[in-house]
């Protein structure tokens, strides 16, 4: 009898070997799976991430390259606008920078030809002094 409760122990022992055995493959393979689908979700998100970095890169560097232009054509316009000033106010009052409440400075306008207003006003440059005033200071109150 001893016989065979030890066989069907043992037989048993192998039965419950093998089930954990066929459960603990079955989890290092669902293991395995999920890892990979981790890894893959990472690296599509790391992609993700450098291609936006690499559109934000290029609007930054377009957009510098834009600003660049822009400055080039309104230092073009302020030249050319200065040239007028300077033309428009020969034989008259000459242009006086003036404090202004609202803007850092403004034009007497009395003096300035209205061309050379109409294109600061069009610039939406009207209240900055021309390039040759950029250092001007109000005198200081007696």
């Amino acid at each position: 009898m001893e016989a065979t409760i030890d066989q069907e122990m043992g037989g048993l022992r192998q039965l419950l070997n093998d089930r954990i055995d066929t459960r603990t493959a079955e989890l290092q393979a669902a293991l395995a799976q999920e890892h990979g689908q981790r890894r893959t979700a990472l690296e599509t998100q790391r992609a993700d991430v450098a291609q936006q970095h690499a559109g934000q890169l290029k609007l930054c560097t377009d957009g510098k390259a834009a600003i660049q232009q822009d400055d080039l054509t309104v230092l073009k316009l302020l030249s050319s606008v200065q040239g007028e000033l300077k033309a428009s106010a020969t034989g008259t009052t000459a242009v006086t920078p003036v404090r202004a409440a609202a803007i850092a400075h403004a034009f007497d306008t009395a003096a300035v030809g209205g061309e050379a207003v109409r294109m600061l006003g069009a610039l939406g440059a009207v209240g900055l002094p021309p390039p040759d005033l950029q250092g001007y200071t109000e005198p200081k109150p007696v």
